[in-house]
């Protein structure tokens, strides 16, 4: 190599910042997707997915009255997949959804998406240089990475990065990053998750911590002292629940969700047959 050259980029990566921009400008659309394409990706059966909307606490969607007529946005999708993977650990759907929801609020704060580990999956095959994909571009940037030839192994196999959440004897939900590390933090608590409970709460941690910090002045070094110590006992007690629980669902979102990406890529490449008119 001559001095001064500019090294050569990663083969995948070169494909794919070619390849997002053709996914993008796709016919299919990226951002938007149709309820056939929710059933899918969730694994919820369409008479579930009708039943959220009836009862009015399904995700945002918009669209014909009939089911298969209305159209769902990015963050929906995502929120009905970790539902989906939820029921699929054995949670009842309406709960399900409604946990979903608290962990879509919780875990998007920070980068507006809930892990979906793709970043990391890039990075473990060799890539340095990232596509600058937007929250809303997620689906996009799986697409072409599935495009650009990247593995299925890789892209669908648990990984270490994978965002984790564990569920301590059906009242204590965490979460954390698949790694070395102990790294689980509450997420919020869970009442009456039993059979024939009238109503199921969920608290998010961060509520449930606010409230006992009400009417503490965090201007003094008292308070910040006393906030410090009520987070350390909230921890503390989150995680010796899960220690000492008798039983923990664990739930992989980063595989749920790149699997439920899967879903719609291989829904939107079947050969849809056309029903004639009556």
């Amino acid at each position: 190599m001559h001095r001064g050259s500019t090294p050569p980029s990663h083969p995948i990566e070169v494909r794919i910042n070619s390849v997002i921009n053709e996914v993008m400008t796709d016919d299919a659309p990226t951002s938007t997707f149709i309820t056939d394409e929710i059933i899918a990706a969730s694994g919820f059966a369409r008479a579930t997915v009708e039943m959220f909307v009836k009862l009015n606490i399904s995700p945002e969607s918009e669209g014909g009255r009939r089911g298969s007529a209305r159209r769902w946005p990015l963050p929906s999708l995502v929120m009905l997949i970790v539902a989906g993977a939820l029921h699929k650990g054995g949670m009842e759907p309406v709960n399900a959804l409604k946990l979903g929801r608290v962990l879509y609020g919780e875990l998007a704060q920070k980068r507006g998406y809930v892990p979906d580990s793709l970043d990391e999956l890039f990075r473990h095959i060799g890539l340095e240089l990232l596509p600058n994909a937007s929250a809303n571009e997620r689906f996009a940037l799986y697409c072409a990475a599935r495009t650009a030839g990247v593995e299925a192994e890789h892209l669908l196999n648990p990984s270490a990065g994978d965002q984790l959440v564990e569920i301590a004897d059906r009242a204590f939900v965490l979460a954390g990053i698949a790694g070395p590390l102990d790294n689980l933090f509450p997420i919020c608590r869970i009442t009456q998750l039993e059979r024939g409970a009238d109503e199921v709460t969920f608290l998010p941690a961060a509520d449930e911590i606010s409230s006992r910090l009400a009417g503490l002045d965090m201007k003094t070094d008292e308070g910040l002292t006393l906030r410090r110590e009520i987070e350390e006992q909230f921890d503390t007690e989150f995680r010796r629940a899960r220690d000492l629980a008798v039983s923990v669902l664990r739930v992989n979102l980063g595989t749920a969700i790149r699997r439920g990406f899967e879903a719609v890529c291989a829904f939107r490449e079947e050969p849809k047959i056309r029903r004639p008119r009556r």
